[in-house]
């Protein structure tokens, strides 16, 4: 079975269909619907042509397919089934972009706990929930100065929680590379202290609009950011 949606190719005029494979994970439709219907990713404009994009978190491919038709993406997922996922709808949608099949947030390696929607990072395989999906193989996680080596249009970010190793290990020039970002923000998945940094470092490179209501299903929100 396939998801047929219809959107914006964020070119003007022009109406494009895109396809994914159902796989019979619920949180594929969350996904999904993010992108299509709540628009959670749209905040920086339906023009966006010939832009140089980073995704963060890229799951199924349901921001990376879209974006890659008119711009130069680059997307790393580090969940082993949702890459294969992302390979498949790729192939379905006929478009050919980069992929990595690795985590980013604090360098080195981790754990994948769970999967779909939900899989997250963990930095040792005894803090894998027993009652969820695990893949108790170690895989490499880069930090964000090892991903930006460039100026970045725009960065997407939905990683479960790591965005606050990936910001607070980042560099002042990495993040002065990055115009824009839109980020799904977890501030229950953190202590305080940690969020208060994070918060801190990321208003003194960028303008923000902290959209908490968002997401009815989460605790945190989506965090947009132009750069100052």
């Amino acid at each position: 079975m396939i998801w047929l949606y219809m959107d914006y190719a964020w070119k003007k005029g022009e109406t494009r269909s895109f396809q994914f494979g159902n796989r019979g994970v619920s949180t594929d439709t969350i996904v999904l619907d993010e992108m299509f219907k709540q628009n959670c990713y749209r905040w920086f404009g339906n023009e966006l042509s010939g832009a140089r994009i980073i995704d963060l978190g890229a799951n199924i491919g349901s921001f990376a397919i879209p974006a890659s038709v008119h711009n130069r993406v680059t997307a790393y997922e580090p969940c082993d089934r949702n890459f294969r996922a992302l390979v498949d709808n790729m192939l379905l949608n006929k478009v050919n972009f980069g992929i990595e099949n690795c985590a980013v947030g604090e360098s080195g390696f981790g754990y994948i706990g769970g999967y779909g929607g939900c899989s997250r990072l963990y930095k040792d395989v005894s803090e894998l929930p027993q009652f969820r999906t695990r893949e108790d193989i170690k895989i490499p996680v880069l930090g964000l100065d090892q991903v930006i080596n460039e100026e970045i249009d725009f960065l997407k970010v939905d990683i479960e929680g790591s965005e606050y190793e990936a910001i607070l290990g980042a560099s002042p020039d990495t993040l002065k590379k990055i115009k824009k970002f839109a980020m799904e923000v977890h501030p229950d998945l953190r202590d305080a202290e940690t969020h208060n940094k994070f918060m801190e470092k990321i208003k003194e490179h960028f303008d923000i609009e902290y959209d908490k209501d968002a997401f009815d299903r989460v605790a945190g929100g989506m965090m947009y950011g132009v750069r100052k």
